[in-house]
């Protein structure tokens, strides 16, 4: 028993150190793989500093090289020849010389504009400084004026480009290139020259740039200075604001289109306006339409044209009921006989409702009849509340189409239209706000 003490304790003692050692070792392993993993990261780390500086010399050796081999292509530089080009304005303006002649005398130049811009695009971020001390100055070239389907082409280096690459100014190809730069720094600076124009097309164009870049980033910024800069815009400059706000904001078009006068910067009625209005914001915007009717300046165009446009409301409204009998009493002789019975005929195109028949009636009732002598507007009169008794007496069973076969076999029809072909030859200017179609074929028969 003793000799096996002797054999089994050292045994024991031998496999403990075993055990001891085998976990020095791993654990030494450990240590090992550890450091020298330490000492890689260290190594990476540095070898990526030494990278960085190199890639940071690479920079700078390409902007010495742009500087001294290339000043053409500096910013300052390239601003320099757009400030000496010619501005075309002048010949834009004439009817001559012919699109062909224009072509050929802006060809040179738009060329190099295109180059400069490009160029400009090219710096990216060495050009804002440049860029925006161009704008600040107040600078800018009429380059080129398209006409519809006016495009032709030129080359830079054997590359062919489309004409409308190059923009109609220079203070637009400055907007343009900020927009092909797309850094923030570059919509920053947009957004700025957006802010402080009163170009309507500068707006615009920075506007659509900063939306196509970033629409939810941007949209809020864009109709602020829309309609912040609204106001002070001529007439044809605010429709063409109107119609790129209606496609961010139908509630913001309302609104605008509701607070735009009915007058331009003359004074002028501007029926198209009227029309505008009402179509979209129906009889909100009759009680304007009849403070305008109602002007002491307002002309037989104007009333024409104003009556015109709010006409399919008549029977359903006291004020274009209003209208319409002041403007057929105010009339006399041919323009009676011609434009009071075109304004008569307009009953017809009137949508069909309950109690409409009598309403009718009470407006012809209201019209000023000379008894002691037949007149074309008297026969028109009769005929259209022969018309109203009847389409209300049947109802659903009046026959429209004999109605008018009747109107035309009576002759009435054609001595209508002579008369609305006489009154244009006299006055063309007051048939500019009716159609006569409009009206001759209420009274036709529909073939």
């Amino acid at each position: 028993m003793e000799k096996f003490y002797k054999i089994v304790i050292p045994c024991l003692v031998l496999f403990s150190l075993s055990i001891g050692f085998s976990i020095y070792i791993q654990y030494s392993g450990r240590y090992a793989l550890n450091t020298t993993c330490e000492q890689w990261d260290e190594r990476i780390q540095k070898l990526q500093t030494e990278l960085d500086g190199i890639h940071s010399q690479i920079e700078n050796l390409k902007k010495q090289k742009t500087e001294s081999d290339s000043p053409e292509l500096e910013p300052s530089v390239l601003i320099g020849h757009l400030q000496k080009m010619k501005d075309w304005s002048e010949v834009f303006n004439k009817k001559t010389p012919s699109i062909e002649m224009r072509r050929a005398q802006c060809h040179d130049q738009i060329r190099e504009a295109f180059f400069i811009f490009r160029g400009l695009q090219n710096q990216r971020e060495r050009s804002l400084n440049a860029i925006r001390d161009y704008l600040a100055g107040g600078h800018n070239v009429i380059l080129y004026k398209y006409e519809k389907d006016d495009t032709f082409s030129f080359k830079i280096k054997d590359e062919e480009y489309k004409m409308e690459a190059v923009p109609e100014t220079s203070r637009l190809g400055m907007i343009y290139t900020l927009g092909n730069i797309k850094t923030p720094s570059s919509f920053t600076l947009l957004c700025q020259i957006m802010q402080g124009s009163i170009d309507v097309k500068e707006i615009v164009s920075a506007g659509n740039i900063l939306l196509a870049a970033n629409r939810e980033e941007f949209i809020q910024l864009v109709l602020s200075v829309y309609k912040t800069r609204f106001p002070d815009l001529k007439r044809d400059e605010q429709n063409m604001l109107l119609a790129y706000l209606r496609k961010f904001s139908e509630e913001d078009y309302k609104d605008l289109l509701s607070k735009l006068s009915l007058y331009d910067e003359n004074n002028k009625l501007n029926i198209d306006t009227l029309r505008r209005k009402v179509k979209l914001l129906r009889e909100e915007a009759i009680s304007e339409a009849y403070e305008a009717f109602n002007r002491s300046d307002a002309d037989l165009q104007d009333k024409l044209g104003i009556f015109e446009a709010i006409k399919d409301f008549i029977g359903r409204n006291e004020q274009v009921n209003s209208i319409f009998i002041s403007l057929v009493n105010s009339l006399d002789g041919i323009y009676k006989d011609t434009f009071g019975s075109i304004t008569v005929w307009s009953l017809v195109r009137s949508d069909e409702k309950e109690g409409d028949s009598q309403q009718y009636l009470n407006l012809l009732d209201q019209l000023a009849i000379t008894k002691n002598e037949q007149s074309f507007f008297e026969e028109t009169v009769e005929l259209m509340r022969d018309y109203v008794i009847q389409r209300g007496e049947y109802g659903a069973d009046f026959n429209e189409t004999e109605y008018r076969q009747k109107i035309k076999d009576s002759g009435y029809s054609e001595r209508f239209i002579n008369r609305i072909n006489d009154i244009i030859q006299e006055h063309p200017d007051l048939m500019d706000q009716v159609d006569p179609m409009d009206y001759t074929l209420a009274i036709q028969p529909p073939w």
